[in-house]
């Protein structure tokens, strides 16, 4: 046990060497940086005052007051300069201006040259070529090019207005995050964001935002819960996570969702579902590709109709399902309502099931068209024709027309079949 306390010691002791020295290795540049801070220099001022304190030296400065740091330049009407910590308070007009581009003005400002950081408060406004950011109070960090605020603030630039209670602005990147009772408007495109956290690039104009959102046009209203985007200038909408878009009339909901404002073009895949609250019409799919401009509704992937009919439900599946409807110029009435539905037709209903290749729903007088080898079950009767029209009333089949090959097989009461054969019925 000896032998190997006397092996282990000097590698112990060579280890903790080797610590020691990586330790100073890192914090030498940094000792190094903060002697190297670039001094706040005064460039000019009106008059000035030496006051000497047990705590520190500092310079009073009293009219047109200017200093420098690097590339930033920061004017005020008077203010106090602490030389042996590097600091700046300044008071009256302050203005802080960094480059060409990037412009700073509030009533009192606090900096610390050795950090590079600003606290300014009072009529905060802070401007670049992209956007006017105004609040009460302001944190501004050079080194990393960083506004924050945390007591509400107001930015626009040419087309929006967003206000939140926090935010904040990377000058560099053109980004800024905000939280908390985020809202986005525009008034000349007439819509609005409301969220809990966005994200808004004030270049490509793109809003993102994560969480709960929602967004009001004069299409209608967006409800998502996850994560989405929308470009302000394009008009196109991004979301992922349930959601849903309500323009009044009908409704879709699906796990990700498309639109494009301009084209009026949507797509909504997983458990895509769109429906009709007035009509009492719901229809469902893996896929539904949705054009407002012509009213052409298209679903794919599994499509099933929902048609509630009081306390009785119509299902009719196929391949391909397509909803046509159309309003009028002002979209107040409904002129046309189909629904057409291709291969491998099926219907049920209480007391009646039916198959076929393709169908015609026409939503204005409840009128079922059923063509290629249309069959139906009622009961013990089995009816085909190679047309087969269903006129529904108040939930029931009111009407049903057979045309060309008619014919009606069913089962009486002592097991025997009777049949009727024509060529329409």
């Amino acid at each position: 046990m000896k032998v190997l306390k006397n092996i282990l010691k000097p590698i112990f002791l060579s280890f903790v060497a080797l610590l020691r020295s990586l330790f100073i290795a890192a914090l030498l540049p940094l000792l190094a940086h903060a002697q190297q801070a670039e001094k706040v220099e005064l460039i000019k001022a009106g008059s000035l005052e030496g006051i000497e304190t047990k705590a520190e030296r500092k310079v009073k400065l009293i009219g047109d007051v200017v200093f420098k740091q690097g590339s930033m330049f920061l004017y005020c009407d008077s203010a106090l300069q602490f030389p042996s910590t590097n600091k700046v308070e300044a008071y009256g007009h302050v203005r802080m201006v960094q480059g060409d581009t990037l412009s700073l003005t509030c009533k009192t400002l606090t900096y610390d040259g050795n950090i590079k950081q600003a606290v300014a408060s009072g009529n905060v406004i802070l401007k670049d070529n992209t956007m006017y950011l105004e609040t009460d109070r302001l944190n501004y960090d050079r080194n990393t090019k960083i506004a924050y605020y945390t007591n509400g603030g107001l930015i626009k630039d040419k087309e929006n207005v967003l206000t939140s209670k926090q935010g904040a602005y990377h000058t560099d990147l053109k980004t800024v995050q905000f939280k908390k009772n985020v809202k986005l408007v525009n008034d000349v495109k007439q819509y609005k964001i409301d969220a809990d956290t966005l994200e808004y690039n004030t270049f490509s104009k793109v809003a993102t935002f994560r969480g709960p959102a929602l967004l009001t046009s004069k299409d209608g209203v967006v409800e998502g819960h996850e994560t989405g985007s929308y470009n302000t200038v394009s008009g196109v909408m991004y979301v992922k996570g349930r959601s849903k878009i309500n323009n009044g009339k009908q409704i879709i909901e699906a796990d990700k969702i498309d639109y494009d404002e301009v084209k009026q073009i949507g797509v909504a895949i997983g458990k895509a579902k769109l429906s009709s609250p007035s009509d009492s019409v719901q229809i469902e799919g893996d896929r539904l590709i949705y054009n407002r401009a012509t009213g052409v509704s298209k679903v794919l992937g599994k499509p099933v109709f929902k048609g509630i009919q009081g306390k009785d439900t119509l299902f009719i599946t196929s391949d391909t399902m397509v909803h046509i409807r159309k309003e009028d110029k002002k979209r107040t009435k409904v002129e046309e309502e189909y629904l057409k539905l291709y291969y491998n037709v099926k219907i049920f209903k209480a007391g009646m099931q039916g198959r076929c290749d393709s169908l015609i729903y026409n939503g204005n007088d409840s009128l079922i068209t059923m063509f290629g080898n249309p069959v139906l079950w009622n009961g013990k009767s089995q009816l085909t024709a190679d047309t087969i029209k269903l006129f529904i009333k108040n939930g029931q089949m009111h009407k049903m027309f057979m045309n060309v090959n008619a014919f009606i097989i069913m089962e009486d009461t002592i097991g025997n079949f009777n049949q009727v054969k024509c060529r329409k019925m």
